[in-house]
């Protein structure tokens, strides 16, 4: 076997160990920092609006025209949980959209797990 014979063996054997591991972590890395830069972007948007709607700013969401709710914790001394629409909120506080329809109710009110408010449309 000739010396570039030996050398290309020897580079291929180094690459099996060393650089295609590192060529699949790279990109697992990338699919990593996307998802966590669209999760960081859907977030932002979420804190923006509820800081206008806090502030009582108008605002237009892409959601244009549903009610908005603020939904509070009562055994912990009304602390707020979650501001959004009944399905955001329902989602978040893991129960169904009717459940939180009807905790929104007049009836509803008297729960003692979370109070839901209406705070306005978008």
């Amino acid at each position: 076997m000739s010396q570039f014979d030996e050398l290309r063996t020897l580079l291929l054997e180094w690459g099996e160990s060393k650089y295609l591991p590192l060529l699949e972590e790279a990109k697992q890395l990338k699919q990593v920092n996307y998802r966590l830069r669209e999760q960081n972007s859907r977030l932002r948007h979420k804190n923006n609006r509820l800081e206008d709607i806090l502030e009582g700013r108008n605002v237009i969401a892409p959601d244009e025209g549903k009610t908005i709710y603020a939904v509070f914790d009562r055994k912990k001394k009304e602390k707020l949980i979650v501001v959004g629409t009944i399905q955001e909120c329902a989602e978040f506080v893991g129960k169904s959209v009717s459940v939180m329809q009807n905790y929104a109710s007049p009836n509803g009110r008297k729960s003692e797990e979370i109070k839901i408010v209406k705070v306005g449309r978008t």
